[in-house]
């Protein structure tokens, strides 16, 4: 449903730690690892909200009828709904 999570080892995450927090606002997710293995995942505590009026309805009508959505909007992949990108 997503892509993949940023990845970035302790040292760097901590010497970039307002950087990493400036991407998650933006609805990025971002995996810290220690010594190669992930230990952390930061992301946004509050959902972005879709401006576009017409694609609140179809994430809406996909979550209440267990429906598949097509697209190519990457956006629409950040809400949890069942989507085949094309």
């Amino acid at each position: 449903m997503t892509e993949s999570a940023a990845e970035f080892n302790v040292h760097h995450a901590a010497t970039n730690l307002s950087r990493i927090i400036g991407r998650v606002e933006h609805g990025e997710e971002i995996i810290i690892s220690r010594s190669g293995t992930p230990v952390a995942k930061v992301v946004p505590l509050n959902r972005r909200v879709d401006r576009d009026p017409f694609d609140r309805i179809l994430i809406a009508q996909a979550q209440l009828e267990d429906l598949t959505l097509m697209t190519r909007d990457s956006e629409i992949q950040k809400y949890e709904v069942d989507l085949q990108v094309v």
